[in-house]
């Protein structure tokens, strides 16, 4: 136990996470670019309404909600328009 890794490991040129950084003359080509901010934005904005009934999670939530309803309306409609059409008020 302990002491080092196989020998393939232990003799490879990269020694360190800098070693593996410093071969990196420039960015990958395999991985696929990332979607366009407006897909990302529109998709965001795809939440159910009425919110499902699927378990305790999604209970607590409507407790929650409901609790900041009562409680704090303006400010839950002023940071999260949203709120109005989502939880119905």
């Amino acid at each position: 136990m302990g002491g080092g890794y196989s020998t393939e490991v232990d003799s490879r040129n990269v020694k360190s996470i800098a070693d593996a950084l410093d071969l990196l003359d420039a960015p990958r080509t395999l991985a696929p670019p990332p979607p366009p901010i407006s897909q990302i934005q529109r998709q965001a904005l795809k939440i159910p309404v009425p919110i499902a009934n699927s378990g305790p999670n999604v209970d607590s939530f409507k407790r929650l909600a409901d609790q900041m309803k009562s409680d704090f309306p303006h400010a839950l409609a002023t940071k999260f328009p949203e709120s109005r059409r989502i939880l119905g008020f």
